[in-house]
């Protein structure tokens, strides 16, 4: 459904700006940077990359100099200075995010333009019957939207479980044992997998995001219904460390057009206070078939948590080059 809707390109929009170096469109650096002016190689190929990509390499002309990358001393603290002086001057904030008062409001400008000219009707320049036709291959070879349509059916509330003045997450959230939820999914695919070590061509890897934290969490089992077959698993929402985090709970299965997969509430529970909390907030199905027999199970995201804290410094703040040293 989301390659139906409408879709514009901020470097088909942008670009002459970049390349004219107009105020609030400076693609040359980012808003941070060392204090010192020492140049980090790793991120400035981050940001060559996205020079490449709208087209505004000038070498040598203001505005396009891909030398100088983002800052932050030490890799965590801002540069209040710079910060100010750069403010409302380049387009992004750091090599990954615009900056919030000259990229993202441009491109706030451009989806609110889009939408203005939509509701005056189709384009003039060419048929309407144009929406219609094929879209375009992938940029990336292969890279084809998921087949996998999803459909949520059961006891479970779709909510929002956070305060009013925090950012909004919301999931599927069940409390009480007994709640069940299930999720009718197409598993099938034509693709194989090409890693040395696959097997069992005939599976699918099922991952169910839900939320790991350290209070209020239960228990849940997960099985196939219908459908498809697979071996029952059960889901753990509590774990000891004190941050709350999107886990990903995996489930090999067989291909099937209805896969129906069942979550139930457990009476059982590890959190101290007797919570029974189950937090679902997405499902993914895998592309191909095939299961590498040498990749261990329960991918999970810790190990983000591991990659991020093994760059504490001394000073508690994040140090990019002491994660790069840490995992070469």
């Amino acid at each position: 459904m989301l390659l139906q809707l409408p879709t514009l390109s901020v470097k088909a929009a942008c670009w002459r700006l970049m390349a004219a170096g107009v105020r609030g469109f400076n693609v040359s650096r980012t808003r941070a940077r060392d204090d010192g002016g020492r140049e980090d190689p790793a991120l400035d190929q981050q940001l060559r990359g996205d020079v490449f990509y709208f087209d505004v390499v000038h070498p040598g002309v203001r505005g396009f100099n891909v030398s100088r990358t983002r800052a932050r001393d030490d890799g965590g603290r801002e540069d209040p200075a710079l910060d100010q002086q750069l403010r409302g001057d380049v387009f992004y904030f750091d090599v990954v995010h615009p900056d919030g008062n000259t990229g993202h409001r441009a491109m706030a400008d451009l989806v609110i333009q889009l939408f203005a000219d939509a509701t005056k009707g189709p384009s003039r320049r060419r048929p309407a019957h144009a929406a219609h036709n094929a879209l375009p291959p992938p940029m990336i070879p292969g890279n084809w939207e998921s087949r996998s349509d999803k459909c949520f059916i059961a006891s479970f509330s779709w909510m929002n479980d956070q305060a009013p003045d925090k950012r909004a997450k919301w999931g599927f959230i069940a409390s009480q044992p007994g709640a069940q939820i299930r999720l009718k999914l197409d598993t099938t695919t034509s693709a194989k997998s090409l890693l040395e070590g696959a097997q069992d061509q005939d599976l699918v890897t099922i991952e169910v995001a839900h939320l790991r934290s350290y209070a209020g969490m239960g228990m849940a089992s997960v099985e196939c219904l219908s459908g498809c077959t697979c071996s029952p698993t059960i889901l753990d929402g509590h774990h000891q460390a004190r941050v709350s985090l999107v886990a990903l709970h995996e489930v090999v299965a067989t291909q099937a057009a209805q896969c129906v997969l069942q979550v139930t509430v457990l009476a059982g529970t590890k959190d101290p206070t007797g919570g029974h909390k189950v937090k679902l907030t997405g499902v993914m199905v895998s592309d191909e078939g095939g299961v590498d027999s040498r990749k261990a199970k329960g991918l999970g995201v810790f190990g983000a948590l591991d990659y991020v804290t093994s760059g504490l410094g001394p000073k508690n703040t994040f140090e990019l080059r002491q994660t790069i040293h840490a995992t070469l």
